[in-house]
């Protein structure tokens, strides 16, 4: 994937991830902030502020998918069995939802326990097919919004290289 230059928002952080043969890398300001490498089985690591993480899924009549640091889980997402919601669960006993919606076009969304939205992840083709990602809470602390902006790519991963769009920025509201 290559960069296309996309917009950087007036006044907020622009988050961008490349891919590269298996090698994603999330850019903050155009600085390296995390490579995410991808395994097989649906499994990634990656190494941030010095700890060693690994996001892989597990279960099939109750699937899940957990993020560990260092061996120890700090994000587990539910899925419920029926339609496009499932539950997060950080580390802190924060809970979350996630919204995956396929109406126009597919778009994938982390709310606040009340609803209120964190980030999103969708496709538009307002101009031209590109992904968008947006961050619109800035309540959320750092290390949270780092494990679900990995958590939301590694979901929206698959649309990404279906559309070969490499635009992807942050909004913040």
């Amino acid at each position: 994937m290559n960069d296309r230059s996309p917009a950087s928002p007036a006044n907020g952080t622009k988050y961008q991830w490349t891919l590269n043969k298996g090698l994603d890398t999330l850019l903050r300001n155009d600085t390296e902030l995390l490579v995410l490498q991808q395994k097989e089985g649906g499994r990634a690591v990656f190494t941030h502020k010095g700890a060693h993480y690994v996001l892989q899924h597990e279960g099939f009549w109750n699937p899940r998918t957990i993020i560990k640091r260092n061996g120890e889980p700090v994000l587990a997402l539910r899925r419920h069995f029926l339609g496009g919601n499932a539950t997060i669960e950080l580390e802190d006993g924060t809970a979350l939802q996630c919204k995956a919606h396929n109406e126009p076009l597919v778009k994938l969304s982390f709310l606040s326990a009340s609803g209120e939205p964190i980030l999103s992840y969708r496709l538009d083709a307002t101009t031209r097919l590109r992904i968008i990602l947006e961050v619109n809470n800035d309540t959320i602390r750092n290390e949270h919004l780092v494990l679900l902006l990995v958590l939301g790519f590694h979901a929206f991963r698959g649309v990404i290289l279906e559309n070969d769009a490499s635009d992807l920025v942050v909004m913040v509201a």
